[in-house]
């Protein structure tokens, strides 16, 4: 597992070292804009391992790599949204994970508009707790304060 992690954090954090040189690349008609986080987190926690199983482990860091890219053309009336997640976690295997959040192609018409693949729908905030998003999944592993959501 952990070739794995710094294989996987090397090729990417290659790609985001390039990624300045393409932020805003045009080819012929259409331009390629990148953006996005890098983030790492530690957790610290004071006490021992209380369930049977668990590691004596105080310190747990994690790192986020969550870009975004977004290929449009045809004078903005096509495009297309890629935004992946991944999260490596150096203890917890349950929260090192790699998630499409957004996939979509987006052709805007005259008086309508296109869009195929998985995106994120925001409704706004009529309560506190979001009670009118129906339409988007939580976000299990990274929800702790109901604002994560899935595409």
């Amino acid at each position: 597992m952990a070739k794995f992690v710094q294989r996987t954090v090397g090729g990417l954090m290659s790609l985001l070292t390039l990624a300045p040189l393409a932020a805003h690349a045009e080819f012929e008609d259409s331009v390629l804009e990148v953006s996005g986080v890098v983030a790492s987190e530690v957790r610290l926690f004071t006490n021992n391992a209380i369930q049977a199983g668990q590691k004596n482990q105080r310190v747990n860091p994690s790192l986020v790599i969550n870009p975004e890219f977004s290929l449009s053309w045809n004078d903005d009336l096509d495009r297309i949204d890629f935004i992946p997640y991944l999260r490596l976690d150096a203890q917890d295997k349950e929260r090192t994970h790699f998630d499409v959040r957004e996939l979509k192609y987006l052709h805007v018409g005259e008086d309508w508009d296109l869009i195929v693949g998985a995106d994120k729908v925001f409704w706004g905030v009529m309560e506190s707790k979001h009670l009118v998003d129906i339409i988007n999944q939580n976000d299990a592993v990274e929800d702790i304060d109901g604002e994560d959501k899935l595409g």
